[in-house]
């Protein structure tokens, strides 16, 4: 049997954290985020949006949805899920799962008011809780890192991802460039 002690490091707060976007490619921060999701919530899901008007786009959505979920899935940490849903606004996704769920949405400054306004379509006892996402200073985007694999720039791309996406330069540079 566990003591209080025990339980109050080791249970986390029975939250379900949420992520979204388009991750063409994942960036370091995606990846940040995503890990702190991991620690910070019981449960965690990453919504990968594949829109069909994004998806037209080659230059900016070169990736595919098993390409975008293999780098993702290299990033999370086991208990986030990776769901690909077709719009943004994934309000349905969280109404189908548990009752009682609190939700925590992480989001640029940009996003948080459409978020917050999403509570007004949550069902039941379900609740989502925004918490803004800095930026910060390392001037890090998805545009850097689908420039870096073009120039064939590694340690651009080193710089610009988590270490475990390092491996999928070659795969990447190879889509990216077709």
């Amino acid at each position: 049997m566990k003591t209080f002690r025990e339980l109050a490091i080791t249970e986390k707060e029975e939250t379900h954290g949420i992520f979204s976007g388009r991750f063409q490619p994942v960036t370091k921060a995606h990846a940040q985020i995503v890990q702190t999701i991991g620690k910070e919530n019981k449960h965690g899901t990453v919504f990968l949006v594949k829109g069909k008007k994004t998806s037209e786009d080659k230059e900016r959505n070169p990736f595919d949805a098993e390409t975008q979920k293999k780098m993702l899935q290299l990033i999370s940490p086991s208990n986030v899920q990776i769901k690909i849903i077709s719009t943004g606004f994934f309000v349905g996704e969280l109404n189908d799962m548990a009752d009682g769920t609190k939700f925590v949405a992480y989001a640029g400054s940009d996003r948080i008011k459409a978020y917050e306004k999403y509570n007004k379509y949550m069902e039941d006892d379900r609740t989502l809780e925004v918490r803004e996402i800095k930026r910060t200073d390392d001037d890090i985007s998805a545009t850097k890192v689908r420039e870096a694999l073009i120039n064939n720039d590694i340690e651009a791309f080193k710089k610009l991802t988590d270490k475990k996406m390092h491996k999928m330069f070659e795969e990447l540079k190879s889509i990216i460039s077709n």
